[in-house]
């Protein structure tokens, strides 16, 4: 199929667009808009005018110029000129020229002044008012915004797809990129590198001998619904899914620099660069240059972190909250690695029959499960958890490598506390609580009700762990509004854990929430939440969370002996 005119114009306004944006001469800029217009008006087909050979430049506003670059794009389907500023242009920025009532000037003005890195960065700044205090953004043009953001909302574009789903994906774009036979390296990069909950695409940095080969490789993905941008150094496609995927090609010594200016945030990217201007270097994703153009950093991360006087910042850290003064004063944290889990602290008994459960365990290197149902209302339900106690507690004494601890999941209602049956609560090693989040709990703070537990716990002589303090949704907000500090510091106070298990349709503790329970002397409880076998190597994505909210190994009840979990 050929191209359209209206494809054509498509390409020549969003290269005046980018060159608007860089603040190239107003007269090409001008000629790249003309000649859109003129070619999305024209009434015959230009692709059809070029396999006739007729002269283009014949056009009103097309010189020979733009007629070779109309014909380079109906011929090859390629338009090397937009690549090239592609190239070099920050992909956020086409993102946000999509919003009707943003130009190129304010697109600028909004990633210059406030760091706008998506679309949800933009509805942030709108909300709390930073926008409104840019020229040219007043009242009416911020309540535009909003409106034509919650129309991209209601359509679609904005979701954001869950890790759990993206990480598949990546493992696939990276084992094909790694076949490539000029491949150096290759690695994740953006915000799937810095492991965050969801991921709008996915950024890709890689070193290789042939740069262009692998772009046409990259642009091969089998996967690949649409090719938007197949340059030579930088290539773009469009998943069956939907999901941008953007690799970039650099040399063997660019390659660390490239990483670390495509993973860190925007505002984690934009402090080191202040630090590079205030000595007077200047700092790319090409690498990091003294006045006199020498390189100073450039082949690995380490080497850029060490030139500013700093240690490694690991990827999940780069978000502005702290890193780069611990960095300074080499107090990082000593992350969470994933093989130090020793087990899961919430199973459901139903995922497979405890033999088989252990040996899954063991193969993943664990020396306990915690099996997890629900707390009974009725006297059968006491009746099946008694039975189910009575069946861990032969398993475990016929000496097995995995232990399994006896545990019950109880939602607490508003104003409530724990159920009066103390003889089927003391039978269990330890209880996970999580409070109601019905409809119409909505806005009501359920902290007090979980202190209550909690104290009531600690004269059974019971820890407990807290799931689900947030109600956070993937793509949803959350709808409790507990009192974080207060369930930290009382859950340190008495010995409890709070959980963090990331599901597809459940999020824990944000990565801040995280800091904030550490910094209260709060202990943490990685789980899968497991409904069946496979959902036991969900544990990585809860290991993931732990080290975006700094948590070590020390803070984490998984990381110790069955025998002192709760010591």
């Amino acid at each position: 199929m050929s191209i359209t005119n209206s494809e054509i114009a498509s390409l020549f306004r969003k290269l005046a667009d980018l060159l608007d944006i860089e603040g190239a001469n107003p007269f090409r800029i001008r000629a790249y808009r003309q000649a859109a217009l003129v070619i999305d008006t024209f009434p015959r087909s230009i692709a059809d005018m070029v396999a006739n050979g007729e002269d283009l430049s014949q056009l009103p506003g097309i010189g020979k110029d733009l007629a070779g670059k109309i014909q380079t794009i109906v011929k090859t389907g390629d338009f090397p000129t937009l690549d090239e500023v592609m190239e070099r242009t920050p992909p956020v920025l086409t993102d946000l020229l999509q919003i009707p009532g943003l130009g190129p000037r304010k697109v600028e003005l909004l990633y210059e002044s406030l760091g706008v890195e998506t679309l949800a960065d933009l509805e942030t700044a709108l909300r709390n008012g930073r926008v409104a205090g840019l020229p040219g953004f007043g009242p009416k043009t911020v309540s535009n915004l909003l409106a034509e953001l919650e129309k991209l909302r209601l359509k679609g574009p904005e979701k954001r797809l869950p890790i759990v789903e993206a990480d598949p994906i990546a493992a696939s774009l990276i084992r094909y990129l790694s076949a490539f036979e000029g491949v150096i390296k290759v690695q994740m990069a953006g915000s799937f590198r810095r492991r965050k909950e969801t991921v709008g695409d996915l950024d890709i940095v890689a070193a290789a001998r042939n740069g262009p080969g692998m772009i046409r490789y990259f642009c091969a993905f089998p996967d690949v619904r649409q090719v938007e941008l197949r340059g030579v150094t930088r290539g773009t496609i469009i998943l069956k899914s939907g999901l941008h995927v953007d690799l970039r090609v650099v040399g063997e010594k660019s390659y660390g620099t490239t990483l670390a200016y495509f993973t860190g945030a925007r505002s984690h990217t934009i402090s080191i660069r202040k630090l590079a201007v205030k000595n007077g270097w200047k700092l790319n994703e090409y690498g990091l240059f003294d006045a006199a153009g020498k390189s100073l950093a450039g082949a690995d991360e380490q080497g850029l972190y060490k030139a500013f006087g700093m240690a490694w910042i690991p990827p999940e850290l780069r978000e502005m909250h702290g890193e780069m003064e611990a960095a300074r004063s080499k107090n990082l944290p000593d992350l969470l690695p994933e093989n130090a889990i020793k087990g899961d602290l919430r199973v459901a008994s139903s995922v497979a029959p405890l033999s088989e459960l252990a040996n899954r365990a063991g193969a993943l290197g664990y020396e306990w499960i915690g099996i997890a149902d629900p707390f009974p209302s009725d006297r059968s339900g006491r009746k099946k958890l008694q039975t189910r106690n009575d069946r861990i507690d032969r398993f475990n004494a016929g000496g097995a490598a995995v232990h399994f601890f006896k545990t019950a999941t109880i939602e607490i209602p508003l104003n409530g506390g724990l159920p009066d049956d103390s003889d089927l609560l003391t039978q269990l090693d330890y209880l996970c609580c999580y409070p109601a989040n019905h409809a119409g709990s909505e806005g009501a703070d359920p902290t007090e009700s979980l202190i209550r537990t909690m104290d009531q716990a600690k004269a059974l002589d019971l820890p407990v762990i807290l799931l689900q303090l947030t109600g956070r949704q993937i793509n949803a907000q959350g709808r409790l509004h507990v009192n974080l500090d207060a369930m930290a510091e009382h859950a340190a106070k008495l010995g409890h854990a709070i959980e963090i298990c990331e599901q597809p349709d459940q999020l824990g503790v944000s990565d801040t929430q995280c800091q904030r329970l550490l910094q209260k002397g709060a202990r943490l409880a990685l789980a899968s939440g497991a409904m069946s076998p496979t959902d036991l190597s969900m544990m990585k994505y809860a290991v993931w969370q732990a080290r975006r909210g700094w948590a070590e190994s020390r803070n984490v009840a998984n990381c110790r002996h069955w025998k002192e979990v709760f010591r």
